[in-house]
């Protein structure tokens, strides 16, 4: 099963998977339709997988109970990334984004090489009131619960877990339209950036702290990210 297509740029693992397709009996399968475009695009015409979208437990990422629907200035607003720290997650653009919001906190889930530099910008910036590193952390559910708006702003990505388990637990998401991310976004809550800019992402999360809806985000994902449907489908690949 292949998550993404980005790393095939690298020319020893594109030849690498090429060589493991020719000589081994082998269904590929894409987590996502457009995963399996790119996959084709990459690898070559003979090269045709299964999609089979990726899955979340919702009975485990669910909503909570006691988090109270945001109200324009009613408190502060809560946004947050779970990501590794690496330059590919752009998180310096999410930190500049926020940084002339008022009334907002970001929190950041997650570790990784980039941290030191992530740790400085937000020095430089003075926001070390506004911006908190958490670490990596085993409740994500905790973790999505707090929030009011899930952020993503990586520059290459497949179908990413994170925006399916927040929106699982009605967190709005607002992400870079890169790789298939697209596929994941429920279209009447969240929003995607064409523009992979610090201001796109400032505007975009302005409109979310203000924005009205009855639809709910968790209802797309039950629909179509359940993982029983992922198991079903990938026991029906087994039988065939």
């Amino acid at each position: 099963t292949e998550h993404d297509v980005w790393h095939l740029l690298d020319n020893k693992q594109l030849q690498m998977t090429k060589l493991m397709l020719r000589l081994n009996h082998i269904t590929l399968v894409a987590d996502a339709a457009t995963v399996g475009t790119q996959l084709t695009r990459v690898l070559g015409r003979g090269v045709a997988p299964v999609t089979i979208l990726n899955g979340i437990d919702t009975e485990k990422f669910s909503p909570s109970l006691n988090h109270k629907r945001y109200k324009y200035r009613s408190r502060v607003f809560k946004i947050g990334c779970a990501a590794r720290l690496v330059t590919e997650k752009s998180l310096d653009i999410l930190i500049k984004a926020v940084a002339d919001i008022p009334n907002v906190e970001l929190y950041i889930a997650g570790d990784g090489p980039e941290k030191q530099n992530l740790t400085n910008l937000v020095q430089e910036l003075d926001l070390s009131t506004k911006v908190k590193f958490i670490g990596y952390t085993d409740d994500m559910v905790g973790f999505y619960h707090q929030l009011d708006l899930f952020v993503l702003t990586s520059s290459n990505e497949g179908l990413p877990l994170s925006i399916l388990e927040a929106q699982s637990c009605n967190v709005p998401v607002v992400c870079s339209d890169v790789g298939a991310v697209h596929e994941g976004v429920c279209k009447q809550t969240g929003h995607l950036i064409k523009l992979n800019t610090v201001n796109e992402f400032h505007v975009a999360i302005q409109a979310q702290m203000k924005r009205r809806t009855e639809h709910y985000p968790r209802n797309f994902i039950t629909k179509h990210f359940d993982i029983r449907m992922m198991i079903k489908a990938y026991n029906q690949l087994i039988k065939e």
